[in-house]
C-alpha cells in the first residue's frame, strides 16, 4: 500500500488517499499515533482507497500506516508511514490568515500562508512558532519537521497628513 499524500479539509480532519493493492484484497484497515509504530488509533474503511479522518488535534505530529486483509482476515504488515505535522492558523479581529483551518504538511514538505487585511485595518505583526516575523503578508514554512503554528494581529489603520500653511 502507497499513500500519496494528506490534505487539508477542515481544523484538525486530514484526507488519506492510496494506491489499491494489486493481490485481491477485501478491505483496508488505517492506523495513526503520535510516535511511528505506536498506533493509538484504528478504523476499517472496506474497501474504499481514501478515508478522512476527523477529530484530530491541533499542534501535533501524526503516523499513518495501513494494512490490507483478504476475506479469511488475514492482515499484511503495516505499510510505510505517512508522518504528517499539523500548521495551526490564528488572527485578531482586523483581518484573517489563509487558509483559515488547521493544515496536515507531510514531514518535509511546505506550506504558503497570505495574512489580508480588512478594510481600514494593516497587518501588526505576524508570530511564527511564537517569534516575530513582522508586519509581512506571506509566510511560507518550508520543510516542516514538527507542528507549527502562524498568528495574524491587525490595527486600524491611520494615516496622517501634514498640512502645510500659507497666508498669501
Amino acid at each position: 500500500i502507497l499513500f500519496w499524500g494528506g490534505q487539508t479539509l477542515h481544523a484538525a480532519q486530514v484526507t488519506l488517499a492510496w494506491d489499491a493493492n494489486s493481490d485481491p484484497v477485501a478491505g483496508y484497515r488505517l492506523y495513526y499515533g503520535h510516535a511511528s509504530g505506536n498506533y493509538q488509533s484504528n478504523v476499517d474503511v472496506g474497501s474504499t482507497t481514501t478515508h478522512t479522518w476527523s477529530g484530530l488535534a491541533d499542534g501535533q505530529t501524526y503516523h499513518f500506516a495501513a494494512t490490507a486483509y483478504d476475506a479469511s482476515n488475514n492482515q499484511s504488515d503495516y505499510s510505510e508511514e505517512l508522518v504528517c505535522h499539523t500548521i495551526t492558523p490564528s488572527s485578531g479581529t482586523g483581518g484573517s490568515v489563509s487558509p483559515s483551518s488547521t493544515v496536515f504538511v507531510t514531514s518535509g514538505g511546505s506550506r504558503t500562508f497570505t495574512i489580508s487585511p480588512s478594510a481600514g485595518f494593516r497587518v501588526s505583526n505576524v508570530l511564527v512558532d511564537g517569534q516575530s516575523v513582522g508586519p509581512v503578508t506571506n509566510y511560507s514554512f518550508t520543510g516542516v519537521t514538527t507542528p507549527r503554528a502562524i498568528t495574524a494581529s491587525f490595527v486600524p489603520d491611520t494615516t496622517y497628513y501634514t498640512i502645510t500653511a500659507s497666508v498669501t
